[in-house]
């Protein structure tokens, strides 16, 4: 695995890291950073579980996958980041999308092709 493919995945696990974190502790900020609206108390147990649980399992398998050197661990991430986008997508398509979930969507755009990318190299090409 190349150096900058390692500070990718490192620097992108950290940040995953910190938005799980903050999902599980800080779940006020966290939630109106995210424009959702608590509710009531299965509101606030679903953004630990669904948001922040998914962010730290996937800075767990990021930075595993860049130490340990198994670029293939990548390939579901890059799927998540991935459907994330297609979500995004769908909803710019209903006029949901505003400048800040614009800059989002770019962004998981590019999380999910450079996960997809690193991943690759693992896979023997038949050819």
């Amino acid at each position: 695995m190349s150096l900058p493919s390692k500070i990718f995945l490192y620097v992108t696990g950290v940040s995953f890291a910190l938005i799980g974190i903050s999902c599980m502790l800080r779940l006020d900020n966290a939630a109106e950073q995210l424009g959702l609206a608590m509710a009531a108390v299965e509101g606030a147990s679903n953004v630990r579980s669904l948001i922040g649980g998914h962010y730290l399992a996937m800075s767990a398998v990021t930075i595993f996958a860049a130490y340990r050197q198994i670029p293939l661990l990548l390939l579901p991430i890059g799927a998540l980041e991935g459907f994330s986008f297609i979500g995004r997508c769908v909803a710019g398509l209903n006029g949901e999308m505003t400048g800040q979930l614009a800059v989002m969507t770019v962004l998981e755009l590019g999380l999910a092709v450079g996960f997809i990318m690193i991943s690759r190299r693992a896979i023997p090409s038949k050819i």
